[in-house]
């Protein structure tokens, strides 16, 4: 094991929202692909070495399918801080693929834990990956943290 060169200053939900489905027919909710993931990452205007990675997972009802026993929409908000000696070519690739999935454990966490209390058996987000992202383009916008 060694250290990571990502760290995670502090994170905060900045959206929690869970309806349970009033249909008494609910009983287990299909998580293989049937929630929505967003992620944004902005690197600060200042100091290049300091992101803002905002993480949205949501599971919304289709109006074609019954209602699936609990509706979420959760985002939470997490500034990092890149290692000094992460080589600058490296460090985009590195928030975009480790960001979100650390902040997706909080997320995962924070589902179970309020389904767990409702009225159908309590959701547990897939474990997952967010390798793919690090290839995506950086957003022209900057975080002022």
């Amino acid at each position: 094991m060694q250290k990571s060169p990502l760290s995670l200053e502090r994170y905060a939900f900045s959206r929690i929202h869970v309806d349970a489905c009033e249909s008494p027919d609910c009983q287990t909710v299909k998580t293989d692909g049937h929630f929505r993931v967003q992620t944004r990452c902005q690197q600060h205007g200042d100091d290049l070495l300091r992101w803002m990675v905002t993480l949205n997972v949501s599971v919304v009802k289709k109006e074609a399918e019954s209602c699936p026993p609990y509706t979420f929409d959760v985002e939470v908000v997490g500034f990092f801080k890149v290692a000094e000696d992460c080589p600058a070519d490296k460090q985009a690739a590195l928030v975009r693929a480790n960001g979100p999935a650390v902040l997706f454990g909080s997320v995962r966490e924070m589902i179970a834990s309020l389904t767990a209390r409702g009225p159908y058996p309590r959701v547990d987000l897939p474990t997952v990956t967010f390798i793919d992202e690090a290839h995506k383009k950086p957003t022209a916008a900057t975080a002022k943290a």
